[in-house]
């Protein structure tokens, strides 16, 4: 669509007549894309807003006047129009005065058709907070978001007096100082933004203001990336084509690359025949810099020439061990745009030294800004897929034949050996793939073997300032490696030893080796989250919980790849799902290479209900790790959650096909059995899952969900009850699933009419340890308390709720308080529109919107109804996987009935058929279903 939208919009520039173009094409879609290209190339063009525009796309577009006159009050007259200072494609930009701040500040509108759906509104707002944690001389500094019903959604920034660079361009008196003063300060601007995350996605000359005192100030970055649909066009529209990179004119996602790119067109614009324009403007864009690192570093006028003079003047006074640079015929090559280095394993007398030295000089090697070090996780994917020996080290032959597969510029590797009475020596040699002779080789000694940590730290420093890593920029963003982990040699290795433990599925031993860790080491952060992680993963929240807040109070002690991975692990437990999701996205955004971050973010766009969008990270991770097991069922799980049945059931056919009967698969394959709606065939997937002990009591679980969705709730009860027994047996065994259990059972007990045993199964929930995980497992726990006419229940789950709230705020606990408060208000009689409206934006998962749909239908409002059920159903997925199934059933029976409600009785007898396909007549034995076939006949 955009070549074809770029097609006629250089067509309707070359025509005579451009409304004769304009009109022989009748895609509404794409004359609409062409339509917006040829407004801002106007706009760009000529010094009035469509001042020569073709007559056929002047008809189209007509300003708007501005939706707050001068002088207007806003926010209980904290804000006073002063006036307005332009209208965009996303809304209008205001000057105000603050009586809060009691200063001026620019407000910027978000135009209702763009934020009227409240998934956008909430995205956007999410985007806004995460946004007011930047803060650079570089970049406009965002205060606030506002939103309320009587004025379009809006935000406020500080306001800049100064002259945009579109027009300071122009200016003949712009002096070449100030022009590379300028590039400098938009260098370090964007890559402050990329560093924290961002991505601009509309970087150009119009949003800098170059302010007198702050000098270039970039503006607008990010804003709209959570906007979906039509700000697709929007974003297009708003951007100027000669900025925009070849890749987003073909429709492809926004990168930090394109970002460059766009940099690129404007250093050129600053500074002719720069040589880092050319490179940042290519055409492909694995040919551009990853960075601005080395950008800044050339603007700011530092060499790699003084960095090496320097260390090795250093290194003589010191009177240090060796730093030796071997240069190859071709001279040291140039470490532009942050190349990829792949680290073969180390060579050591001890197994277990190598693994600790290599994993501590990885550590420190991904602070790196000049570097990118490939995960050894794509490294042995690579040597598997070659058929080559996937054990590190591996050989040099292999080594390269991996290098050359992923084309991969540098190689590393690293010797330890032993030195008199009990020290230890280091060499860390770099080569281009294609040579012998290494580049660059680093040698440190210690007089004590305890002190590796020191000599990984002093070796790495040297490394990477040998490549040209300034002294600056070791000086900001380097973290000793002691403090990073720490100075306990015992903790060291007996971290290393558990993630060995761990990443072998040994899961049970790799705890028992990080809590010895923390035993000897009370600070040490990654133990705490590995512990944590490790505790998780074993499906007990109550012992993951405090590791990951101690390892969540450590983390400023550990380098920003880190510090992101812990709070990762903490926003998880915590459930605060939206945080978790921004820092998946800064995770993959600063380390594009890690498939593990890549299938972290699948998750977490499925977590939040978007499983669609998580597809895209899913297939990324799986192409840097094409043999992992996890991340193949992580793909077949999300494309089930998105509907996608018959793509994760073709993946499933295709592993098996291919020799792969992991049973990790089996619950990718049962989640698109039931999305299907083929009950027995997931049932049966789910059984084959109970093939190891790892997924055993996962399997005994959700086995009940086919039964559950076919109407056999007397065989579902009594699958659920023997499992119980067998986990109440073993209450440290994988707490999550019992308690999912007892609430599944208590939801049983309502379907089947015996109220009175569900209250027991309530209070039992109510007793479990208040982590905020549970979150949906209480929340559930209050509905079926309303549902059975348990208001006591439910009000002590809504004090929890409200606990949760308080001690962990997020749009997932504040949308389930309220929407738990507002259905409680329901059962008493009382309004519950407000909080039904306020959780339906903050947490619409289907919980919530079946509390919604039944109001509309008590109501007789019955399109809001539909409305309410169609999202449900299209939300499935998230019900197989995190509540009770039992929800999709219910809103098959609602659907009947919404339908003949609306005379659409040919969609009221077709979701009748799909539930009756495998419906067990028993079921309607039970009144609350009995009435189903008189609805639909």
């Amino acid at each position: 669509m955009w070549a074809q939208a770029l097609d006629l919009f250089d067509r309707l520039l070359d025509a005579d007549d451009p409304s004769e173009a304009f009109d022989e094409h009748t895609d509404p879609e794409i004359r609409l894309l062409a339509e917006h290209l040829m407004i801002e190339h106007n706009a760009a063009e000529a010094e009035g807003f469509l001042r020569d525009s073709p007559a056929a796309v002047k008809g189209l577009w007509k300003p708007d006047a501005p939706t707050f006159p001068n002088g207007t009050l806003l926010v209980n007259d904290r804000f006073r129009i002063i006036q307005l200072l332009g209208t965009g494609g996303m809304g209008e930009v205001y000057r105000a005065h603050d009586n809060t701040l009691e200063e001026d500040v620019a407000l910027k509108t978000i135009r209702r058709n763009l934020a009227s759906d409240p998934e956008v509104r909430r995205q956007f707002k999410s985007e806004i907070k995460s946004a007011r944690q930047v803060h650079h001389r570089g970049i406009c500094r965002i205060h606030d978001v506002f939103d309320f019903p009587e004025t379009p959604l809006f935000f406020s920034m500080e306001y800049l007096a100064g002259e945009r660079l579109l027009d300071k361009l122009k200016d003949s008196a712009f002096a070449a100082a100030d022009r590379k003063r300028t590039a400098l300060q938009l260098a370090e601007g964007l890559l402050e933004l990329h560093n924290r995350g961002f991505i601009h996605r509309d970087f150009k000359p119009a949003n800098v203001i170059c302010d007198p005192t702050r000098g270039a100030v970039i503006m607008d970055f990010g804003l709209a990336q959570g906007l979906t649909a039509e700000a697709a066009v929007t974003a297009l529209k708003a951007g100027t084509v000669k900025y925009m990179a070849p890749e987003l004119l073909d429709g492809a996602p926004a990168t930090i690359r394109s970002d460059i790119f766009a940099f690129g067109k404007v250093l050129g614009e600053l500074l002719p025949g720069n040589s880092w324009a050319a490179r940042c403007e290519s055409k492909d864009p694995n040919d551009r810099p990853s960075t601005l690192a080395p950008v800044v570093g050339h603007l700011s006028g530092s060499t790699r020439r003084t960095v090496l003079r320097d260390l090795a003047r250093g290194s003589i006074a010191a009177g240090s061990t060796l730093l030796l640079v071997k240069l190859s015929q071709r001279g040291r090559p140039q470490f532009t745009g942050r190349p990829a280095l792949i680290l073969n394993g180390f060579h050591a007398p001890d197994p277990s030294l190598a693994s600790a030295m290599k994993r501590l000089v990885s550590t420190a090697l991904n602070q790196s800004p000049i570097l990118r070090l490939i995960p050894d996780e794509t490294l042995t994917a690579t040597l598997t897929q070659l058929k080559l020996p996937p054990a590190l080290p591996a050989e040099w032959r292999h080594l390269r034949a991996a290098a050359s597969r992923r084309s991969i510029p540098f190689m590393a590797e690293g010797m330890v050996s032993a030195t008199g009475s009990g020290g230890l020596s280091l060499l860390v040699s770099l080569f281009e793939r294609n040579s012998d002779r290494a580049l660059l080789e680093v040698q440190e000694s210690v007089d004590d073997r305890n002190l590796i940590v020191q000599l990984a730290d002093k070796v790495v420093k040297k490394l990477r300032l040998g490549v040209g890593e300034s002294n600056t920029s070791m000086a900001s963003a380097y973290t000793d490696l002691v403090q990073a982990t720490s100075a306990s040699p015992e903790a060291v290795h007996l971290l290393y030893q558990g993630i060995d433990a761990y990443e072998h599925s040994r899961t049970d031993d790799a705890l028992v080796l990080f809590e010895q860790a923390i035993h000897n080491d009370n600070e040490f952060a990654l133990a705490y989250a590995y512990a944590g992680l490790a505790a998780l993963s074993r499906n007990s929240a109550e012992k993951a919980f405090p590791y990951l807040q101690r390892a969540m109070d450590l983390r400023s002690r550990v380098s920003q790849r880190e510090q992101l991975w812990i709070e990762r692990g903490y926003q998880n437990i915590i459930a605060d799902y939206d945080a978790l999701l921004g820092t998946c996205q800064k995770l993959t955004a600063l380390y594009p290479d890690d498939p593990t971050f890549q299938k972290n973010l699948g998750a977490a766009y499925a977590r939040i209900g978007r499983p669609q969008d998580g597809i895209e990270a899913n297939t990324r991770a799986l192409d840097l790790n094409p043999v992992s097991d996890s991340i193949k069922a992580e793909l077949m799980v999300n494309l089930a959650a998105a509907n996608m049945a018959d793509k994760s059931l073709a993946h499933f056919q295709r592993f098996r096909a291919g020799g792969n009967h992991s049973s990790q698969f089996g619950f990718g394959a049962s989640l698109a059995h039931l999305s299907a709606g083929q009950y027995p065939e997931g049932r049966a997937a789910f059984e084959t899952m109970r093939a190891t002990r790892k997924d055993d009591r996962q399997a005994l679980l959700y086995r009940a969900a086919p039964l559950i969705l076919m109407g056999k709730f007397q065989d579902a009860h009594w699958d659920l009850s023997g499992d119980l027994a067998r986990d109440e047996a073993t209450p440290d065994d994988e707490p999550y699933y019992r308690h999912v259990r007892v609430i599944w059972l208590a939801c049983l007990d309502w379907f089947m009419d015996h109220p009175a045993d569900a209250r027991p199964r309530i209070d039992k929930v109510l007793k479990i340890e208040q982590v905020p995980i549970y979150l949906t497992i209480f929340r559930e726990a209050g509905m079926v308390s309303l549902r059975t006419g348990y208001l006591k229940g439910a009000q002590a789950v809504l004090e929890i709720l409200r606990k949760f709230e308080k001690a962990w705020p997020s749009a997932h606990s504040q949308g389930s308080r309220c929407h738990l408060e507002g259905a409680l208000r329901e059962a008493q009689h009382q309004d519950p529109s407000a909080l039904l409206n306020q959780a339906s934006g903050l947490w619409p998962d289907p919980l919530t919107l079946s509390s919604v749909r039944d109001y509309f239908m008590s109501r007789g409002m019955w399109d809001r109804a539909e409305a309410a059920a169609s999202r449900i159903d299209e939300d499935r997925g998230r019900i197989f996987k995190h509540q009770f199934p039992g929800l999709f059933t219910l809103n098959q029976i609602a659907h009947i009935k919404i339908f003949a409600k609306l005379s659409r009785l040919d969609d009221s007898s077709r979701v009748y058929d799909q539930l009756m396909k495998h419906w067990d007549t028993g079921a309607e034995a039970f009144p609350m279903f009995r009435a189903i076939r008189g609805v639909a006949a």
